[in-house]
């Protein structure tokens, strides 16, 4: 929660990746982030996430599905809350889940997709992916805000591909392209290089949310 708040405040859901936990760096930075541009954020992790020893999602995201939607309920049961300015997010398969939680819910305000799976690593760009069309289809179409950000180095988010499926779809989605790969960080480094580049890269990414949860809803 922002600290010293004591109206409703707008709110980010965020789910996981598929390996990617709650308290990875950038979940942890867009938490801070947010925070401090006033901005509250749910964290939690998938349930497989957390038995030991881990385990997998189901076969068809059903299941996590179901505890995104419980944690949107959460948010809208919380008074410190602004329920017309709840906005869902995911990271990689986190953003197959809430695409599907977003189009199943006109009540969201808008969604955030964190290295969304546009493109199939090897593959030629530009090739039609049965992947964007199954994950992300119903989103082309949809007249809320929407956020897609991904690395300039990742293959599962070409930026060629992530700029047609843009294209394609209505004026409110956006697009953000920053340095980095699957996790924002730079190939080839090592050391304190690496860790700094990935600490900016996650600082861009982290404000070009907090710029949208600002920005996009007039």
């Amino acid at each position: 929660m922002p600290a010293g708040r004591q109206d409703p405040v707008p709110t980010l859901v965020l789910a996981p990746g598929a390996s990617y936990h709650l308290r990875k760096p950038l979940m942890d930075r867009l938490a801070r982030v947010l925070c401090e541009r006033g901005i509250a954020v749910l964290r939690f992790n998938w349930a497989y996430l957390d038995v030991t020893p881990k385990g997998a999602p189901s076969d068809d995201l059903s299941v996590e599905l179901a505890e995104l939607q419980a944690v949107i309920a959460f948010a809208r049961d919380d008074a410190r809350l602004r329920t017309d300015r709840l906005v869902v997010a995911g990271k990689s398969m986190g953003s197959v889940v809430a695409a599907r939680a977003f189009a199943a819910d006109a009540l969201l305000a808008g969604a955030v997709l964190l290295t969304p799976l546009l493109s199939q690593p090897g593959a030629a760009p530009l090739a039609t992916t049965d992947g964007a069309e199954r994950y992300y289809g119903e989103l082309r179409a949809d007249h809320r805000p929407s956020l897609l950000v991904s690395g300039d180095q990742d293959p599962y988010c070409d930026p060629r591909d992530l700029h047609r499926f843009a294209t394609a779809s209505t004026a409110a989605m956006r697009v953000a392209v920053v340095d980095g790969d699957h996790g924002f960080g730079t190939p080839g480094l090592t050391g304190d290089a690496a860790d700094a580049a990935l600490a900016r890269s996650h600082d861009v990414v982290a404000r070009r949310v907090a710029d949208f949860m600002d920005t996009a809803f007039g």
